[in-house]
């Protein structure tokens, strides 16, 4: 019987990124590249189902159909581990947040940069976007929430595997543009 534990440690060891460009004819001198942060939704249950379909035989990236038409390079990444980005999206030569960076900055360059994403994907294009220095984040319902309140660090830390807790609201206080969008109806956001 095939554990999911298993599935997402399989899949952690490929580059869980896609990268794609296209030319752009505008009067502007600018060039942009977007970063698309896919949330923990990019599957939606915790079940082995789930994330064969989504993840393996699909290979599903929020964001994918909905790119911003002035961007010429597009930057698509997902945490299958749902550890917010902290372990990077993967464990080959991305496996830390700032090696995220480093690959992102890399990707970029020459380049105006633009971070999107939803829930986990909101804070993690706040995150990213505040360490690259980015032109503006569109944050939709961002995962800003500190979690002591209801969790102890030591839960944090265990589910973390010891690794330093990022509080990711101190993050949500920027010099960058930040475009929050959320669901005012909602009680849930």
């Amino acid at each position: 019987m095939i554990e999911l534990k298993n599935l997402i440690d399989e899949q952690f060891h490929k580059d869980n990124f896609i990268i794609r460009t296209n030319k752009v004819y505008n009067n502007s001198s600018d060039k942009y590249a977007v970063v698309y942060c896919s949330s923990n939704g990019v599957y939606r249950q915790d079940t082995v189902e789930d994330f064969q379909e989504s993840i393996v035989e699909k290979d599903n990236y929020e964001w994918f159909m909905t790119r911003v038409p002035f961007a010429e390079k597009h930057i698509f990444i997902r945490d299958v581990t749902r550890r917010f980005y902290q372990f990077g999206i993967n464990d080959k030569e991305i496996n830390s947040l700032e090696k995220l960076v480093e690959m992102i900055k890399s990707e970029t360059a020459g380049y105006k940069i633009i971070t999107i994403g939803s829930s986990s994907g909101g804070m993690a294009a706040i995150v990213l976007g505040k360490m690259l220095n980015v032109d503006y984040t569109i944050a939709f319902s961002p995962m800003l929430r500190n979690y002591k309140e209801s969790v102890s660090k030591q839960e944090i830390n265990e589910k973390l595997q010891t690794k330093e807790f990022i509080e990711f609201v101190s993050f949500a206080n920027s010099d960058i543009p930040i475009f929050y969008v959320f669901p005012s109806g909602s009680e849930w956001d």
